[in-house]
Protein backbone atom coordinates (compact mmCIF):
# COMPACT_ATOMS: atom_id res chain seq x y z
CA UNK A 1 0.00 0.00 0.00
CA UNK A 2 1.28 3.46 -0.90
CA UNK A 3 1.80 5.83 1.98
CA UNK A 4 0.14 9.19 1.44
CA UNK A 5 2.61 12.02 1.01
CA UNK A 6 2.00 15.01 3.26
CA UNK A 7 1.48 18.34 1.49
CA UNK A 8 4.45 19.93 3.27
CA UNK A 9 6.72 17.04 2.19
CA UNK A 10 5.50 17.34 -1.39
CA UNK A 11 6.07 21.14 -1.44
CA UNK A 12 9.60 20.66 -0.09
CA UNK A 13 10.51 17.91 -2.54
CA UNK A 14 13.06 18.48 -5.30
CA UNK A 15 10.50 16.99 -7.69
CA UNK A 16 7.90 19.68 -6.94
CA UNK A 17 10.35 22.58 -6.77
CA UNK A 18 11.98 21.84 -10.15
CA UNK A 19 8.69 21.23 -11.94
CA UNK A 20 7.20 24.37 -10.42
CA UNK A 21 10.25 26.37 -11.52
CA UNK A 22 9.92 25.04 -15.06
CA UNK A 23 6.17 25.66 -15.34
CA UNK A 24 6.57 29.23 -14.08
CA UNK A 25 9.67 29.99 -16.11
CA UNK A 26 9.42 33.22 -18.08
CA UNK A 27 11.71 31.64 -20.69
CA UNK A 28 9.33 28.68 -21.13
CA UNK A 29 6.33 31.02 -21.33
CA UNK A 30 7.97 33.10 -24.04
CA UNK A 31 9.00 29.99 -25.99
CA UNK A 32 5.49 28.50 -25.88
CA UNK A 33 3.94 31.82 -26.87
CA UNK A 34 6.35 32.38 -29.76
CA UNK A 35 5.87 28.85 -31.12
CA UNK A 36 2.15 28.78 -30.34
CA UNK A 37 2.65 25.54 -28.43
CA UNK A 38 0.64 24.21 -25.55
CA UNK A 39 2.31 22.22 -22.79
CA UNK A 40 0.09 19.54 -21.32
CA UNK A 41 1.27 18.63 -17.85
CA UNK A 42 0.15 15.20 -16.69
CA UNK A 43 0.66 14.32 -13.07
CA UNK A 44 0.49 10.74 -11.92
CA UNK A 45 -3.02 10.13 -10.52
CA UNK A 46 -1.60 9.66 -7.01
CA UNK A 47 -0.59 13.36 -7.13
CA UNK A 48 -3.99 14.62 -8.30
CA UNK A 49 -4.78 16.16 -4.92
CA UNK A 50 -1.69 18.39 -5.27
CA UNK A 51 -2.78 19.89 -8.62
CA UNK A 52 -3.64 23.27 -7.12
CA UNK A 53 -0.13 23.60 -5.62
CA UNK A 54 1.30 24.14 -9.10
CA UNK A 55 -0.76 27.37 -9.30
CA UNK A 56 -1.22 27.46 -13.08
CA UNK A 57 -4.37 29.60 -13.25
CA UNK A 58 -2.47 32.64 -14.54
CA UNK A 59 0.04 30.70 -16.65
CA UNK A 60 -0.62 30.74 -20.38
CA UNK A 61 -0.23 27.73 -22.68
CA UNK A 62 0.21 25.23 -19.85
CA UNK A 63 -2.52 23.07 -18.42
CA UNK A 64 -2.76 20.10 -16.14
CA UNK A 65 -4.63 17.30 -17.85
CA UNK A 66 -5.80 14.00 -16.39
CA UNK A 67 -7.90 13.09 -19.42
CA UNK A 68 -7.01 10.72 -22.22
CA UNK A 69 -5.39 12.44 -25.16
CA UNK A 70 -4.40 11.67 -28.71
CA UNK A 71 -0.69 11.02 -28.31
CA UNK A 72 -0.02 11.17 -32.04
CA UNK A 73 -0.59 14.93 -31.76
CA UNK A 74 2.28 15.44 -29.32
CA UNK A 75 5.57 16.74 -30.70
CA UNK A 76 7.77 15.86 -27.69
CA UNK A 77 7.24 13.60 -24.69
CA UNK A 78 8.82 14.60 -21.38
CA UNK A 79 8.75 12.02 -18.64
CA UNK A 80 10.53 10.90 -15.53
CA UNK A 81 10.19 7.15 -15.93
CA UNK A 82 6.65 6.46 -17.03
CA UNK A 83 5.92 3.31 -19.00
CA UNK A 84 3.91 5.66 -21.24
CA UNK A 85 7.27 6.29 -22.93
CA UNK A 86 6.90 3.06 -24.90
CA UNK A 87 3.96 4.51 -26.81
CA UNK A 88 6.28 7.29 -27.93
CA UNK A 89 9.02 4.81 -28.78
CA UNK A 90 6.54 3.02 -31.04
CA UNK A 91 5.57 6.36 -32.65
CA UNK A 92 9.24 7.39 -32.91
CA UNK A 93 8.64 10.73 -31.18
CA UNK A 94 11.35 12.60 -29.25
CA UNK A 95 11.53 11.72 -25.55
CA UNK A 96 13.24 13.70 -22.82
CA UNK A 97 13.73 12.24 -19.36
CA UNK A 98 13.30 14.83 -16.62
CA UNK A 99 14.38 13.43 -13.26
CA UNK A 100 15.09 16.33 -10.90
CA UNK A 101 14.98 13.92 -7.98
CA UNK A 102 17.68 11.61 -9.36
CA UNK A 103 19.30 11.11 -5.94
CA UNK A 104 16.00 9.74 -4.61
CA UNK A 105 15.61 7.64 -7.75
CA UNK A 106 19.07 6.13 -7.30
CA UNK A 107 18.38 5.53 -3.61
CA UNK A 108 15.58 3.18 -4.62
CA UNK A 109 12.67 5.36 -3.54
CA UNK A 110 10.88 4.75 -6.84
CA UNK A 111 9.47 1.60 -8.41
CA UNK A 112 11.91 1.78 -11.33
CA UNK A 113 15.61 1.18 -10.73
CA UNK A 114 17.01 2.02 -14.19
CA UNK A 115 15.99 4.16 -17.14
CA UNK A 116 15.85 2.80 -20.66
CA UNK A 117 17.14 5.88 -22.44
CA UNK A 118 15.40 6.78 -25.66
CA UNK A 119 16.24 10.43 -25.12
CA UNK A 120 18.39 12.83 -23.14
CA UNK A 121 18.31 12.77 -19.34
CA UNK A 122 17.83 16.25 -17.82
CA UNK A 123 18.28 16.78 -14.09
CA UNK A 124 17.02 20.35 -13.77
CA UNK A 125 14.52 22.68 -15.40
CA UNK A 126 17.16 24.81 -17.15
CA UNK A 127 18.69 21.78 -18.90
CA UNK A 128 15.21 20.54 -19.81
CA UNK A 129 14.23 23.83 -21.42
CA UNK A 130 17.49 23.88 -23.35
CA UNK A 131 16.76 20.35 -24.66
CA UNK A 132 13.17 21.24 -25.62
CA UNK A 133 14.45 24.16 -27.67
CA UNK A 134 17.15 22.00 -29.30
CA UNK A 135 14.63 19.36 -30.34
CA UNK A 136 12.24 22.02 -31.62
CA UNK A 137 15.04 23.58 -33.66
CA UNK A 138 15.56 20.13 -35.28
CA UNK A 139 11.90 19.95 -36.34
CA UNK A 140 11.05 17.67 -33.42
CA UNK A 141 12.92 14.77 -34.95
CA UNK A 142 14.48 12.01 -32.88
CA UNK A 143 18.29 12.01 -32.64
CA UNK A 144 19.84 9.21 -34.68
CA UNK A 145 21.27 7.29 -31.69
CA UNK A 146 17.86 7.24 -29.97
CA UNK A 147 16.06 6.43 -33.22
CA UNK A 148 18.31 3.38 -33.64
CA UNK A 149 17.34 2.21 -30.15
CA UNK A 150 13.66 2.79 -30.93
CA UNK A 151 13.94 0.85 -34.18
CA UNK A 152 15.41 -2.14 -32.34
CA UNK A 153 13.13 -2.07 -29.31
CA UNK A 154 9.96 -3.64 -30.68
CA UNK A 155 10.17 -7.01 -32.37
CA UNK A 156 7.67 -7.62 -35.14
CA UNK A 157 6.32 -11.16 -35.15
CA UNK A 158 4.46 -12.53 -38.14
CA UNK A 159 1.53 -14.75 -37.15
CA UNK A 160 1.84 -14.19 -33.38
CA UNK A 161 -1.09 -16.51 -32.65
CA UNK A 162 0.67 -19.35 -34.44
CA UNK A 163 3.94 -18.64 -32.58
CA UNK A 164 2.13 -18.72 -29.22
CA UNK A 165 0.24 -21.88 -30.17
CA UNK A 166 3.47 -23.65 -31.16
CA UNK A 167 5.21 -22.58 -27.94
CA UNK A 168 2.30 -23.91 -25.86
CA UNK A 169 2.43 -27.22 -27.75
CA UNK A 170 6.14 -27.53 -26.88
CA UNK A 171 5.46 -27.19 -23.13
Amino acid sequence: MLEKLKTREFLNSTYFKEIYELLHSKELQEFLEKKQYKLEFKLHPIFKEYTNLFDLKKVKNIEINFNKTIIEEYKIFITDFSSFQFDFVKLKKPIIYFVPDMSEFKAGLHTYRELDAFGKLCLDSKDLLKEIKRIDKNNCSVDKKYLNRMDKFFVEIKNPCEVIYNEIKKA
